[in-house]
C-alpha cells in the first residue's frame, strides 16, 4: 500500500472548504483526499477568530434589525444590513461574513425563519460544523495529541473545548495574561528559517497582500521579538499577534517530513520556496 504525501493546511484553505461555494468545497475536497493531512495551532486560531468574528457580527446584526426572537427575517435585508455594516473595516472580513450570510441563505430557502432560529441555526450549526470539521478530512479525523495538530506556540487558544455560544463570543485575540508562550522561542530557536521567510515577504510585488502595510509591521515585529532579551520568552503577545507572524508560525509547525504546503494565498509560494519545500495553492476564483 502505497503511502499518502503528508500535506499542510493553511487557514485560507480551510475557510474556502469549508465556507466556499459548492464548486470549490468540493474541488477542495477532492485535492486534499490525494494526501495525508496536518494543520497547525495557528492556522485553528485564525479559524476560529477570523470565522467565530464572523459569525458574531451576523448574530449582532440580526438582534439590531429584529430585536424580537419571534419576528420573521426576510435574509436579503440581513444581507443588506451587514454590507453596510461600519463594524465591518476590511474587504477580508467583509468576506467572510457573507460567506456566514450565505451559509443561512442556502439552509432557509423554503420558508422566512424567525429570528430565533436564524440565532439557533448559527450557534447550534454552522459555528459547530466549522469547529469540528476543520479537522475532518474524507471521514478521518486529526486529533490535538497526533503529529499531525502540531502546537509549538503552547497556545491555550489551540486546544479550547467547542462549546456552541460560548465560543462565539468569547475574545478569541492573544490572551496577555497567558503563562506560556513559546512564540518567541520558537522564532529564535528557527532564527534562519525565519529571516529567510521574512526576507521573502519584502521582495514580493508592490501589488502582492504581504506589501501591505499589516504585513511590514509583521515582518517588523518578527525581528523586535528575536532582538529581545530571553527573559520576555514567556510573556504573551498580546493584540500584537497578525497574520503575517501567524503565516510564519504556521510554516514553522509544519512535520519535519511533510514537502507541501496548502493555501489559497499566492505569498505562500515564496514562503514555499525560501523553506525548500512545494506549495500546492489553489487560488479560489
Amino acid at each position: 500500500m502505497t503511502l499518502k504525501p503528508t500535506l499542510h493546511i493553511d487557514t485560507s484553505t480551510q475557510i474556502h472548504r469549508l465556507f466556499g461555494t459548492k464548486i470549490v468545497r468540493d474541488k477542495l475536497d477532492g485535492e486534499l483526499l490525494q494526501y495525508q493531512p496536518s494543520t497547525s495551532s495557528m492556522a485553528y486560531i485564525e479559524f476560529k477568530g477570523t470565522m467565530l468574528q464572523a459569525m458574531a457580527s451576523v448574530v449582532r446584526t440580526l438582534k439590531e434589525c429584529e430585536p424580537h426572537q419571534d419576528a420573521k427575517v426576510r435574509l436579503g435585508d440581513l444581507v443588506r444590513r451587514l454590507s453596510e455594516d461600519p463594524k465591518t473595516t476590511t474587504h477580508a472580513q467583509a468576506k467572510r461574513v457573507m460567506k456566514v450570510a450565505a451559509t443561512l441563505i442556502d439552509r432557509f430557502t423554503r420558508y422566512i425563519p424567525t429570528a430565533a432560529e436564524v440565532e439557533t441555526y448559527i450557534v447550534g450549526e454552522i459555528e459547530k460544523m466549522a469547529l469540528y470539521r476543520f479537522f475532518e478530512f474524507g471521514g478521518e479525523f486529526i486529533r490535538f495529541n497526533e503529529k499531525r495538530y502540531i502546537n509549538l506556540t503552547q497556545c491555550p487558544l489551540a486546544h479550547d473545548d467547542v462549546i456552541p455560544g460560548l465560543n462565539l463570543f468569547q475574545r478569541m485575540s492573544c490572551r496577555r495574561d497567558a503563562k506560556v508562550c513559546q512564540v518567541r522561542s520558537l522564532l529564535r530557536n528557527n532564527l534562519d528559517i525565519v529571516e529567510t521567510i521574512a526576507n521573502a515577504f519584502e521582495f514580493l510585488p508592490r501589488r502582492s497582500k504581504v506589501r501591505d502595510e499589516n504585513a511590514l509591521v509583521g515582518i517588523d515585529l518578527v525581528r523586535e521579538l528575536l532582538e529581545k532579551t530571553e527573559s520576555s520568552d514567556s510573556k504573551s503577545l498580546g493584540e500584537k499577534c497578525c497574520w503575517a507572524l501567524a503565516d510564519i508560525i504556521i510554516c514553522l509547525e509544519c512535520p519535519k517530513e511533510c514537502q507541501h504546503i496548502h493555501s489559497s494565498d499566492n505569498h505562500f509560494v515564496a514562503i514555499c520556496q525560501a523553506l525548500g519545500k512545494t506549495s500546492v495553492i489553489s487560488p479560489i476564483n
